[in-house]
């Protein structure tokens, strides 16, 4: 195997961690043949320096904890990131069987309402357009939504049809 394939994808993973569709590229785009790539995907994962299922646990638990996202938007993100769908569909399935997405929609919301995005001079119509269109971005349903800002604050006052695109 050429050194400098390894040497290229050791100098990335000690930047940062990547899947293995995204160490592909990076080395395909670097110019070095399919057999040094394939040589050297293998060898770090058989290291353990390349695990798309580990990478997909870690994303989604600092998302979860972090800046929670809805089921579809988890599921476009993992896959954006490379991940197999297979394996962004199970990590993403495991995530909800123990957290509810009503659970990570409140903690957006609460998140979103904290850093400002209720600001008091805004009316209730507008604030509660912003905080929904803001939930229907992380990837949460029009229904979720509705349900999470009528609990939260059960007098805001919501236009007739929220338009997910402004």
């Amino acid at each position: 195997m050429s050194s400098g394939a390894m040497d290229e994808a050791l100098k990335v993973l000690s930047r940062r961690r990547v899947t293995v569709a995204k160490m592909r590229d990076h080395l395909e785009k670097k110019g070095f043949s399919a057999g040094e790539i394939l040589e050297c995907l293998g060898r770090l994962q058989e290291w353990g320096y390349l695990d798309d299922s580990s990478y997909a646990r870690d994303w989604v638990d600092k998302v979860v904890t972090e800046a929670p996202m809805g089921r579809s938007r988890m599921l476009l993100e993992l896959q954006a990131r490379g991940v197999p769908s297979h394996i962004a569909e199970e990590t993403v399935s495991q995530v909800f069987s123990v957290t509810s997405e009503k659970e990570l929609a409140e903690r957006a919301a609460r998140d979103y309402l904290a850093k400002g995005g209720d600001l008091p001079s805004k009316s209730r119509r507008k604030r509660a357009a912003n905080l929904a269109r803001y939930l229907l971005r992380r990837g949460f349903d029009d229904e979720l939504v509705f349900l999470v800002i009528s609990e939260l604050n059960s007098d805001l006052e919501f236009p007739e049809a929220i338009d997910s695109d402004a």
